[in-house]
């Protein structure tokens, strides 16, 4: 993700968005301000990228709402479907892989 570098940023594989093992924080402090004026995802987004990682990518598991919406937002460009199907399919490959692990 272009401007997603230091401290570790660049180390952020999907893989890491799908297991919550990123170093996202869980969600934006004022998530409930932002969800009430109805923040739209891109501003979201570039919210989730500007948020330090808590832990070097890969060393930790830690549920965070952002692993999705970044996770999301990535396979929405890369797909060129909308935000909200493409949030769908990676939520769903993270159940798959889960279920897999098991």
């Amino acid at each position: 993700m272009p401007g997603f570098i230091g401290a570790a940023r660049e180390d952020v594989r999907i893989r890491h968005l799908l297991t919550h093992t990123a170093g996202f924080i869980y969600q934006s402090p004022e998530m409930e301000a932002r969800l009430a004026a109805q923040t739209s995802m891109h501003d979201l987004f570039a919210e989730a990228l500007a948020s330090p990682l808590l832990f070097t990518p890969g060393t930790e598991l830690r549920y965070a709402d952002y692993n999705y919406l970044v996770a999301g937002h990535v396979a929405a460009v890369v797909t060129g479907t909308p935000f909200a199907t493409a949030a769908r399919v990676a939520a769903c490959w993270s159940v798959i892989r889960h279920a897999e692990s098991s």
